[in-house]
């Protein structure tokens, strides 16, 4: 049987936003009010985790994205690229423990649909972990 990843609300509405916000060019707070019922399956506290998630992925949007360069041999889809940002958010930025914050981004690219990248989501953050918030002062 395979193995099923139960929704995350916070993760799963924090990727809604970051998809609305950079994809579509929406600002957050309409992103937010946009989504059905706000966020899909999330109560206040989830809902306020996922907007404190993403408005921190936009404020470092670029300093993300050259964390995560150097681990790429070439581009994931943008999915799995916003995946990617939220996790090494989660890590650098809003420090999630490590092993929480990689698997929640596994799962999260499995749910998203986009299994076969998982492995790449893994090992990515896993590096980022290693190397720690020191990582962001050497950019």
């Amino acid at each position: 049987m395979p193995a099923t990843f139960p929704p995350d609300p916070t993760r799963d509405s924090a990727l809604l936003l970051l998809t609305e916000t950079l994809d579509r060019r929406r600002t957050l707070d309409a992103a937010l009010n946009s989504l059905p019922g706000g966020l899909p399956g999330a109560a206040g506290r989830d809902r306020a985790a996922a907007h404190r998630l993403a408005a921190a992925v936009l404020r470092r949007l670029g300093t993300l994205d050259a964390v995560l360069e150097p681990h790429l041999r070439r581009a994931p889809p943008v999915t799995v690229r916003h995946v990617l940002r939220l996790g090494a958010a989660a890590l650098l930025l809003l420090a999630t423990p490590p092993h929480a914050a990689v698997s929640t981004a596994v799962a999260l690219t499995r749910r998203a649909g986009f299994g076969p990248f998982a492995g790449l989501v893994n090992a990515v953050l896993r590096r980022i972990a290693a190397d720690g918030p020191g990582v962001l002062e050497s950019l």
